[in-house]
């Protein structure tokens, strides 16, 4: 209960919000002058805050929007693979020197691979990988039976390991 009670106090004294109240008026200009800046400055990482989530909001539903169409293809062409969405930190968010302020993780496609593994690729090489699928996809849709087995057992060129 002691401990809780210092905690307390020291929690008042370090707020941000609280003004010296010694009853000294010549402080009263320099501690306001203070506290808009504090304000402000809060105001300002609270914005920041605001639009990094704006935007990290906008590129996940870009990545569930490619992954969905990723997992139809795979799952239309019968290929074991599966596209998920999932967060991760860029090694150049650990960096001390980072822009402050700014969401840390950014989304990432985990691509798993039944019996080849699991890969995590970003949202661009997602993008590029679905201009072949679809290709593929398109081409798969236009051929007959006999050479879309042929076409399975060499599937395909282009995604030779880091794909379907």
């Amino acid at each position: 209960m002691m401990y809780e009670r210092e905690l307390e106090q020291l929690r008042q004294q370090l707020s941000p919000e609280r003004q010296f109240q010694d009853g000294s008026d010549r402080f009263s200009d320099t501690t306001q002058a203070a506290q808009q800046k504090v304000n402000l400055w809060s105001e300002e990482r609270d914005e920041l805050f605001r639009q990094s989530l704006a935007k990290l909001r906008e590129q996940i539903v870009k990545a569930n929007t490619l992954v969905r169409e990723a997992n139809f293809l795979a799952e239309e062409m019968s290929k074991l693979t599966d596209y998920q969405v999932t967060l991760q930190i860029p090694a150049a968010n650990l960096s001390a020197n980072r822009k402050r302020g700014v969401i840390v993780s950014e989304p990432a496609i985990q691509v798993r691979r039944k019996g080849k593994g699991t890969q995590v690729w970003s949202i661009e090489k997602l993008e590029n990988k679905l201009i072949d699928m679809r290709d593929l996809y398109q081409e798969w849709k236009g051929r007959v039976p006999e050479v879309i087995n042929h076409t399975f057992s060499t599937w395909p060129k282009c995604f030779s390991r880091d794909c379907f």
